[in-house]
């Protein structure tokens, strides 16, 4: 069902739509959605349909909405993408490349229609066990900190595999980080993007 933010733009966009009437209207939801009020649409086909009102009112449809992540499990599937792309496991980082990822493990084409539990496990999964093959070896239980370091020891070791004389507190230092023991989240997120976009530059030399 429509939330009230989108029924409110549906009905503002279809007065700005000139010889765009009630018969007209209804017409549009008869046949591209197959319901007569936008109340009976879901949030997802609401969203479709205000794109397709604001291109017949000659507006740009909803800027970005369609490459960037949002709703509920966004956050935590960004921040496992984002691992991911550290450990060279997957090419582009953008959320764009993350969305798709989550259309094929769930069906659904934007984080943002990721409402269900289960449907969310289902890629949040598929992503910790992608890593997993990267060489993280999660901690048990749900600590964030802990969570993140285990990130950070596995792109740690991938990078020791090609510069055998690397060490991590060593590297934490010359990069102006706090130790290991001191780093928490936003922290170790910096220390894993920083040491992964040093990784793939190694893995890129030695490749060529």
């Amino acid at each position: 069902m429509t939330n009230v933010a989108q029924t409110r733009a549906i009905h503002a966009l279809r007065r700005r739509i000139a010889g765009f009437d009630e018969e007209a209207y209804r017409g549009l939801l008869r046949e591209r959605f197959r319901v007569v009020s936008s109340r009976d649409l879901s949030e997802r086909q609401a969203v479709v349909l205000i794109d397709e009102l604001k291109g017949l009112a000659g507006q740009p449809a909803t800027r970005g909405a369609a490459a960037t992540a949002s709703g509920r499990y966004a956050p935590v599937l960004q921040a496992l993408w984002l691992s991911a792309h550290a450990l060279c496991l997957v090419d582009n980082r953008d959320d764009k490349a993350m969305l798709a990822f989550v259309e094929r493990q769930t069906g659904l084409s934007h984080t943002r229609f990721l409402t269900d539990a289960a449907e969310a496990r289902r890629a949040i999964e598929a992503l910790k066990k992608m890593l997993e093959r990267g060489g993280v070896v999660w901690p048990k239980g749900d600590d964030v900190v802990q969570r993140k370091r285990a990130v950070l020891d596995a792109v740690a070791r991938r990078q020791k595999e090609l510069l055998p004389s690397f060490h991590l507190e060593d590297w934490l230092c010359l990069a102006n980080l706090p130790r290991l023991q001191a780093l928490r989240a936003r922290g170790l997120d910096r220390a894993i993007a920083k040491l992964g976009a040093q990784l793939r530059q190694h893995r890129g030399a030695r490749a060529t």
